[in-house]
């Protein structure tokens, strides 16, 4: 039992680095950030910003890589860490709504999210 818990753990870790090291590193001058300011649409139906991260299609949680996860709006890549972990040690989710027993995953993100995942 012991083995398969550290075992859980490595792995998560081990997926949060290599999420974090492929990241680019993103240098921005204050004229990028005012220029990003001046060309930010609306999204008519909320009248927030578009952040630009919305999927296509929708993602299934019970294929998808950390990659594929962290495309969901709400879903970073430690939360998707947690994703593949559970999903590892628990097996498919049979429900969106299993999603609650990941840890990092609340009512409200599971809200945010629920439209941009599928089984």
């Amino acid at each position: 039992m012991q083995f398969r818990q550290f075992f859980a753990i490595f792995t998560t870790i081990l997926a949060v680095l290599f999420l974090v090291s492929t990241q680019p590193a993103i240098a921005r001058s204050p004229a990028d950030a005012t220029a990003k300011k001046t060309t930010t649409k609306l999204d008519k139906s909320s009248k927030k910003p578009k952040t630009g991260k919305k999927v296509a299609g929708k993602v299934n949680i019970n294929t998808a890589d950390a990659k594929a996860l962290t495309q969901v709006t709400g879903i970073g890549p430690k939360t998707a860490a947690n994703i593949i972990a559970y999903r590892k040690k628990h097996g498919r989710f049979k429900s969106v709504d299993d999603l609650l027993n990941v840890k990092g995953i609340g009512d409200k993100t599971l809200k945010k999210i629920k439209s941009q995942i599928r089984l």
